[in-house]
């Protein structure tokens, strides 16, 4: 039973982490969504450091969960929009991360993350915009993208049309970079 309280208030408080940041992770607040008390937050861990900590680490077990769809997908098995919508709240907990990049645990996060997911991206990234031939670029588009998604994405607008507009106008904007010619800069 100890064992599934845990787990009910690391889901919540992740949950919790990607709607508000750190600074909306209270324990009170947390244990009201959770419906226990703060006594038994303290029971299961020993600070709050501590529970970000364990979230961190669930975040990584998440996008290692993610490359292994992403992979699906390049395999032929999916859709793009229905794996990022899938893992929106672990987008979105990315985000907050992101924008907190100034914590140090944060930001060793971030690079474990986008160590486990930049491979099938910029695979993804490479086969839907035919830039096969251009791996190094991919990866410097694969970067800039994901800043700029984790940015411009919300809980409210995040959707298949959303989503689909974004890879459009990344597409977009891929096709009038190709037609710059070289030296042009």
């Amino acid at each position: 039973m100890a064992r599934t309280d845990k787990s009910v208030w690391l889901q919540q408080g992740y949950s919790l982490f990607a709607a508000h940041g750190c600074s909306g992770l209270k324990v009170e607040v947390l244990a009201r969504i959770v419906g226990k008390s703060k006594s038994s937050f303290y029971h299961h861990f020993s600070d709050v450091e501590a529970f970000i900590t364990l979230l961190l680490k669930m975040h990584n077990q998440r996008a290692a969960e993610m490359a292994e769809q992403l992979d699906a997908i390049a395999g032929g098995n999916g859709i793009l929009d229905q794996v990022l919508i899938s893992f929106s709240v672990d987008l979105l907990f990315h985000r907050q991360l992101r924008v907190n990049r100034h914590v140090p645990e944060y930001q060793q996060c971030i690079a474990e993350v986008m160590a486990i997911i930049e491979p099938p991206f910029v695979q993804l990234l490479s086969d839907i915009l035919d830039l096969s031939d251009s791996k190094p670029a991919v990866r410097s588009l694969f970067s800039f993208c994901v800043d700029h998604f984790l940015l411009k994405i919300t809980a409210t607008d995040f959707s298949s049309d959303w989503i689909n507009q974004y890879y459009q106008d990344v597409s977009h904007l891929v096709k009038k970079l190709r037609s710059i010619p070289s030296g042009a800069f």
